[in-house]
């Protein structure tokens, strides 16, 4: 991970004298061996993998809400909330239930980002995530 992150932040780094370092010309034109500061790399390494982890908790999510949808007999989430207003009233009442149950999740999981970047939560697994997350019997 450590080099992969290096990688994306500093394309043109390379191990020079044992140390992650890259070159790059100074005022006249000199190159000079600039070292890179582990403490950064490590800030930085931890920054991606926030992202990386947030990115991924909205996928998680997203793919729960589907899952859940397709379990009732609809394509996606946004499917079984495009009913509302439907004239039959089965319909409409699930669209809704969704609808709701949907806003809570984003809801709490807008919150838990949150924490999540301000180093107030670590990054839960999967299963603790789906667990974590409003549940839909609750707007039945």
């Amino acid at each position: 991970m450590r080099n992969d992150a290096i990688r994306r932040l500093y394309p043109e780094a390379e191990t020079i004298r044992g140390a992650i370092a890259f070159t790059a010309p100074d005022e006249s034109g000199i190159e000079s061996i600039i070292h890179l500061d582990d403490t950064l790399i490590q800030q930085e390494i931890m920054k991606i993998q926030l992202e990386d982890g947030i990115k991924s908790v909205s996928r998680i999510v997203q793919h729960h809400l589907d899952t859940t949808a397709k379990e009732w007999g609809y394509d996606t989430i946004y499917t079984a909330v495009g009913y509302i207003g439907d004239p039959d009233p089965a319909f409409n009442s699930e669209a809704i239930m969704f609808r709701n149950w949907r806003s809570a999740v984003w809801v709490y999981v807008n919150a838990e980002q949150t924490k999540l970047q301000n180093a107030q939560r670590t990054m839960p697994t999967d299963a603790e995530l789906i667990a974590e997350l409003p549940s839909l019997d609750t707007y039945k």
